[in-house]
C-alpha cells in the first residue's frame, strides 16, 4: 500500500489553495488583457480627465443651486463615475 503523506490538508485549507490559483490565474489573465490594450498607461490618464472633471461639474451644479453640497471626487465611485461616462461618451472629441 502507498504511504500517507506525513501531513494532509484539511478541507479549509485545500480550498485556500485553489483559491490562491484561482485568484494567480486571474491576475494573470487580466495583465495579459491590460497589456494589450495599453490600459496600463490609460488609466492613469483617465482618473485625472475624472477627477478634473468632477471637480468643475460640483462647481457647474453649485453655481445653478447654492444649497448643492459639494461632493469629492474621491472616493471614486460606481455612481460618479457613471456620470462621468455619460459625460465622456458625448462630449466632441
Amino acid at each position: 500500500p502507498a504511504a500517507l503523506p506525513q501531513s494532509m490538508l484539511t478541507e479549509a485549507e485545500a480550498l485556500r489553495v485553489l483559491s490562491d490559483q484561482s485568484h494567480e490565474t486571474r491576475l494573470a489573465l487580466h495583465n495579459a488583457m491590460d497589456a494589450d490594450k495599453g490600459t496600463q498607461a490609460a488609466y492613469p490618464r483617465h482618473i485625472k480627465r475624472y477627477k478634473l472633471w468632477w471637480c468643475l461639474d460640483q462647481d457647474r451644479r453649485i453655481q445653478a443651486d447654492p444649497c448643492w453640497v459639494r461632493i469629492s471626487s474621491e472616493p471614486v465611485m460606481q455612481t460618479k463615475v457613471a456620470i462621468w461616462l455619460k459625460y465622456e461618451s458625448s462630449r466632441p472629441k
